[in-house]
């Protein structure tokens, strides 16, 4: 993707179809806070209508000047196996998610998965700063909006920043 390696900081990703039921302005809005604080985003999503794919080509734009990422508006199974595999943290913003099996795959990958609580990602991801040692794997937060996902986002990068080995066990 021309991303610079940069051992230190966090990839993001999102692997998604960009509908809103994704919580995708949850997602454009992360990615640009993310970058502010130093993580690298990359974002492979299908485009489900022509109104959404400015707002992310806009997105990739921007990632891409500052060279902190990238958004792919494709479905390619094989980038997204590579992004699972080079992603520290996964975004899953749903406003609702009856299932969900992105969390689970990136989880198997061991990218820790940042999602909101509904639905099976309730099910499946436990937030490391409320459940027992355990079960947490990941960073949850309630709300679908801006500021619970920045929040479970800086929680999730602070961590990753301060504390590397206690993130190495949430990757297993």
């Amino acid at each position: 993707l021309g991303l610079p390696v940069c051992e230190d900081r966090p990839l993001v990703a999102s692997i998604t179809r960009l509908v809103p039921q994704k919580g995708i302005y949850l997602i454009q809005n992360a990615f640009f806070r993310a970058e502010s604080l130093g993580m690298q985003c990359v974002l492979l999503g299908s485009v489900a209508d022509a109104g959404t794919e400015p707002l992310f080509r806009a997105l990739d734009t921007e990632l891409r000047r500052k060279g902190n990422g990238a958004v792919l508006l494709m479905s390619d199974e094989m980038m997204a196996h590579r992004l699972y595999a080079a992603a520290d943290m996964f975004v899953v913003p749903s406003l609702f998610e009856p299932c969900g099996l992105t969390q689970l795959i990136a989880l198997k990958y061991g990218a820790i998965p940042v999602v909101r609580k509904t639905g099976g990602l309730a099910d499946t991801v436990f937030d490391v700063d409320s459940a027992s040692s355990n079960h947490a794997n990941g960073f949850v937060f309630d709300q679908p909006d801006q500021p619970g996902f920045d929040s479970a986002l800086l929680r999730a990068l602070i961590l990753y920043s301060r504390n590397k080995e206690r993130w190495s066990e949430y990757m297993l």
